[in-house]
């Protein structure tokens, strides 16, 4: 898996290769939600403020819908490989792990619920 989060006791996580899934803590066993079309998915995250969940490519975010992994794209976040998305339960800020650097805030990225 690319990446994964909690929301509430259900931990969700993507895959490279474009699916997004549930998966039991128990047993480690995976369910497939859907697959949201795109490639080379690196990062979901949730936003506890505005009730959001968010998926990156290497460039880019995108709103996930939970339900049926349907994305929204939100915009071009950064011009280096992410390989890693992180939201603060605060909703300050998303962070990201970049390919040739380390954790950083993301100048870009929506705030406060801000699309």
């Amino acid at each position: 898996m690319a990446g994964g989060d909690f929301v509430g006791n259900t931990w969700y996580a993507v895959r490279y290769t474009g699916e997004f899934f549930t998966i039991n803590c128990h047993t480690g066993n995976a369910t497939l939600i859907g697959d949201t079309g795109l490639d080379l998915l690196t990062g979901f995250t949730y936003d506890l403020t505005t009730e959001t969940a968010y998926v990156s490519d290497a460039d880019n975010l995108y709103i996930i819908d939970l339900l049926t992994a349907e994305i929204t794209f939100v915009g071009k976040i950064a011009s280096d490989m992410i390989i890693a998305l992180s939201r603060l339960p605060q909703g300050d800020n998303f962070y990201a792990a970049f390919k040739n650097r380390s954790l950083d805030p993301l100048a870009n990225s929506p705030r406060n619920g801000e699309t």
